[in-house]
């Protein structure tokens, strides 16, 4: 069985699913800092979820045509408190989602 890094590859700066390659390459996004400040989609706002913290959900067509819903998570503005506790986690070469991911 593969290890679930096994089923991502690095995009960029960001890490996706080896089935959605061809999907993320459909997003409007072409760079870092278009990532991060680009609203794209359907903002999925909730209740407790922190400012620094984004998730959208995005409908493309793949190359068939086919209309699928990709789900993309931001996390930008980190406060301290929660680098710190990404530290803490021994996650120091990692990011949020990283850690979030596993």
């Amino acid at each position: 069985m593969a290890k679930q890094e096994d089923n991502f590859v690095r995009v960029g700066p960001a890490w996706v699913d080896r089935e959605a390659v061809g999907l993320a390459a459909r997003l409007p996004l072409r760079s870092v800092r278009e990532a991060l400040s680009v609203p794209i989609g359907e903002p999925l706002d909730k209740p407790g979820l922190d400012r620094w913290r984004r998730r959208s959900r995005v409908v493309l067509q793949d190359e068939a045509g086919q209309e699928r819903v990709v789900y993309v998570k931001r996390f930008a503005g980190l406060p301290l408190g929660a680098q710190i506790e990404r530290m803490r986690l021994g996650a120091w070469g990692h990011g949020t989602a990283w850690v979030e991911w596993n």
